[in-house]
């Protein structure tokens, strides 16, 4: 039996493109290899730049590798991209609560003052990505 590593790779040997980047590089995350997750994400991502799964782990990767702004830059694409999806304006009040929002919906969000949250960083808060792929799964179901 082939080890979970091995069965990503050849996936992505023959179909560098394959949507199993997205697991691949979440896979390498969680086992604490943020770099190479990061080089397969990035990878995965040249060949097929719409994948909105692979964007919102490169946001996170960026995010839990302490590059803030590109993470928040990432969630601003998707949110463009996908303006009814409220867990991403939620995901970017947690990134950046001190920067005005660029609406992108009918209905204005507002980030809470930093006073309210200065103590509490977003890597402390109770917010996790976790938490956002249920409800983005939540949001496509009809």
């Amino acid at each position: 039996m082939q080890s979970p590593e091995t069965e990503y790779t050849e996936i992505l040997a023959s179909d560098p493109g394959d949507e199993v980047f997205v697991d691949y590089g979440d896979y390498l995350r969680r086992t604490g290899r943020l770099n190479d997750a990061l080089l397969i994400t990035l990878r995965g991502l040249s060949h097929t730049p719409d994948n909105s799964r692979g964007r919102l782990l490169l946001a996170r990767l960026y995010f839990e590798l302490g590059f803030t702004p590109f993470a928040v830059r990432e969630i601003r694409e998707l949110q463009a991209e996908y303006p009814q999806r409220k867990f991403l304006r939620q995901l970017l009040l947690k990134l950046a609560p001190d920067e005005k929002l660029k609406e992108v919906s009918d209905s204005p969000v507002q980030p809470e003052p930093a006073s309210k949250s200065s103590s509490e960083t977003f890597a402390e808060g109770e917010f996790d990505f976790e938490a956002l792929e249920d409800l983005e799964h939540k949001e496509q179901k009809p």
